[in-house]
């Protein structure tokens, strides 16, 4: 949380977050209890883009939800209320002082676990939280204790540099069972693709976010999600919901060069879209009326839900 303050790209992402507005906020909510950000009359940031602006109280109690000092006290349908941290949070935990070699070790460690293997910088950039010097001295200290130096293989069948894995998971390499080879639907933010080029070098699969590119701009689509399949990625899809026809639409769907599409595998996704619907609160998936431009010739969603 200390970080937020200080970092030079935070503090211009929250640099709406005066020390007026923090106030006037706290304030408020002290006086009147949770709130949520449209309770505040206040303008819009002034950002560059084609995309919704946020309200300088959203970006307001979003830095103070950052820096510890508001807590979500719970979501009224999609709107986060914001309360004071002291109600919300155990004082056991909000005011436990945490030594930076503790936080360094804790925020290594929880990334190194979730990326399996991964270079000093990897590590670092992960949970964003520790400069690459840090990271690589990290992995030096523990080194052939809990930590073991490692090779792997990249998509392209080219030889990595030094990496680092826990001894733990080399251990149990034997245990692992085999991935599913059902095909599954990636969320965006998915620890597996957190690192663009990361997953680019070691599934060859070139993705990237594209919410905050203009929409002309777009290779793909504002929400598109990854296709899994076993330890390969084989396609994506474009999807939207649209709560007021309840129903979740398919925009657009690419499948990866060499993929085929098998009555087996567009079944699977038919499947997947369904599970994806279902969870999202709507009974019906439908395809979009125009079939979207995409990457080559590679966008195959005619007949595709029949």
């Amino acid at each position: 949380m200390k970080r937020f303050e200080i970092h030079p790209g935070y503090r211009r992402y929250f640099a709406a977050a005066t020390p007026d507005e923090i106030s006037r906020v706290l304030r408020r909510i002290e006086k009147n209890g949770p709130l949520r950000p449209r309770d505040f009359e206040t303008e819009k940031v002034n950002w560059k883009g084609d995309f919704p602006m946020p309200t300088v109280a959203k970006i307001t109690m979003e830095f103070l939800w950052r820096t510890g000092r508001l807590a979500v006290t719970r979501r009224d349908g999609r709107e986060i209320v914001y309360d004071l941290s002291h109600p919300i949070i155990p004082v056991l935990h909000l005011e436990k002082e945490v030594s930076r070699e503790e936080y360094i070790d804790w925020n290594c460690r929880e990334s190194l676990n979730h990326l399996g293997v991964g270079t000093p910088s990897q590590v670092a950039h992960f949970l964003d939280g520790v400069s690459k010097e840090e990271g690589a001295s990290w992995c030096r200290r523990h080194q052939d204790e809990d930590v073991l130096e490692v090779r792997s293989t990249h998509a392209d069948g080219s030889a990595s540099g030094p990496k680092f894995a826990p001894a733990s998971l080399i251990d149990s390499l034997r245990d692992i069972a085999e991935p599913p080879s059902t095909l599954r639907l990636l969320n965006p933010f998915d620890p597996l693709i957190h690192d663009r080029e990361r997953t680019l070098r070691v599934f060859g699969f070139d993705y990237s976010l594209e919410i905050w590119v203009p929409p002309k701009k777009r290779k793909y689509g504002y929400h598109v999600l990854p296709i899994l399949e076993g330890e390969r990625f084989t396609g994506r899809t474009d999807v939207k919901v649209d709560r007021r026809k309840a129903r979740l639409i398919v925009l657009g769907l690419w499948w990866e060069a060499g993929v085929r599409r098998t009555k087996t595998r567009t079944a699977q996704l038919r499947r997947e879209l369904h599970r994806l619907a279902k969870f999202t609160g709507v009974p019906d998936v439908v395809l979009a009326r125009k079939e979207k431009g995409g990457k080559g010739d590679s966008n195959h969603i005619s007949g595709f839900l029949g």
